[in-house]
This record gives C-alpha cells, sequence and structure tokens, in this order.
C-alpha cells in the first residue's frame, strides 16, 4: 500500500462473530496479536472474557481492539495527584475499561487509525457512563513494553500506573487514561 492518508470517515466497526470472515493474511507486525485475532478472539467474545471489534476499511480489516471490564489500583501520590485536580473521592481502585487488544495492519500503520480508534474508545467508554449510567473512570491497557508502544500511549495521554509498575523487558507496562480529560475537570 502506498503512503497516502486514508479517510477515517470511512472506516467501520463490526463486533466479531462467528459470521465473519478472519483475514488470515492480518499482519500487525506483531505474532502475538495476529495469532489473538485469527485464534483466540472469537472464544473470548463467546465466554464473556473481551469483546473484540473489527476495524474495516474498503472492505478489508485493517486492525481490531478487544474490550474488558477492569478496575485500577492508583498509588498514594497519583490519587493525591487525581484529588487536587479532579476531586475525586480517594479509593484506591477505581473502574476501568481495559483495551485488552488493539492492532493496526502494518499497511495502514502511521496513517492516525491507531490514535482514531483510541477516541472511538473513549467515545464508547463515555457511553457506558453517561448513556447506560455504568462508573467508569479510566481506560486501562497492558501496553507491550517496548518504545513503540509506550510512546504510543503516552502521545495520547496515556500515563504509567505507579503502583503497578513493572520495567522488566517482555513485561508488559500497565498504563490508565483519565477519560473525563475529554470533559473539563472540575473546580
Amino acid at each position: 500500500m502506498n503512503q497516502r492518508a486514508i479517510d477515517l470517515e470511512n472506516i467501520f466497526f463490526e463486533t466479531l462473530t462467528s459470521q465473519n470472515q478472519l483475514p488470515r493474511d492480518f499482519d500487525c507486525g506483531n505474532q502475538d496479536l495476529n495469532d489473538f485475532l485469527l485464534e483466540d478472539a472469537l472464544k473470548h467474545n463467546i465466554d464473556g472474557i473481551a469483546t473484540t471489534t473489527l476495524v474495516v476499511y474498503d472492505g478489508k480489516v485493517i486492525g481490531y481492539f478487544a474490550l474488558c471490564a477492569d478496575a485500577i489500583r492508583l498509588d498514594e501520590q497519583e490519587i493525591e495527584e487525581i484529588l487536587t485536580e479532579y476531586k475525586m473521592l480517594p479509593y484506591k481502585d477505581y473502574p476501568a475499561i481495559k483495551i485488552a487488544r488493539l492492532a493496526i495492519h502494518r499497511d495502514y500503520q502511521g496513517k492516525g487509525v491507531g490514535t482514531y480508534l483510541l477516541d472511538v474508545i473513549v467515545g464508547k467508554a463515555l457511553s457506558v457512563k453517561e448513556e447506560h449510567k455504568i462508573a467508569v473512570k479510566f481506560l486501562s491497557v497492558d501496553a507491550k513494553n517496548n518504545h513503540r508502544s509506550l510512546k504510543f500511549y503516552a502521545d495520547n495521554g496515556f500515563l504509567v500506573n505507579e503502583a503497578e509498575k513493572r520495567n522488566k523487558p517482555g513485561i508488559p507496562v500497565s498504563m490508565r487514561y483519565l477519560i473525563d480529560n475529554k470533559v473539563e475537570p472540575q473546580v
């Protein structure tokens, strides 16, 4: 595929079902993420572990994301920072929606699709909170522990969870995004 930008408005989403034709040639550059889509995602949907959404552009699956329920734990300093800025109640654990997997086909990487998907996921979290009246404060992700993944999430407003900080090669890095970032903080 050439380097032309894609029209993000022409992306649409399909919840993975047994009716979907999964692309055997999907390649995001990470074998674990490729295998999850082809071997595990449907079973996770059926078993209620995580719900996978396919990202389709021009009739082709160009990515996917899987979401599930979560809770995150904050350390004392993180709680103080959040209390000061957002006037939240001082709990150690907060409800979250976890981005269990997020992958973009390598031909579509670097074109804004990943950031667009994070915006869509934030919209889903806000919908759960506002329309369905289910409490959620954060998005969470256990990011692959490599420079590219960590930079992607950090560039999109995610912070490392200090309470769960593990900086060991191969061990995912727990990160969070306060979904109220899309809303002005309370004064």
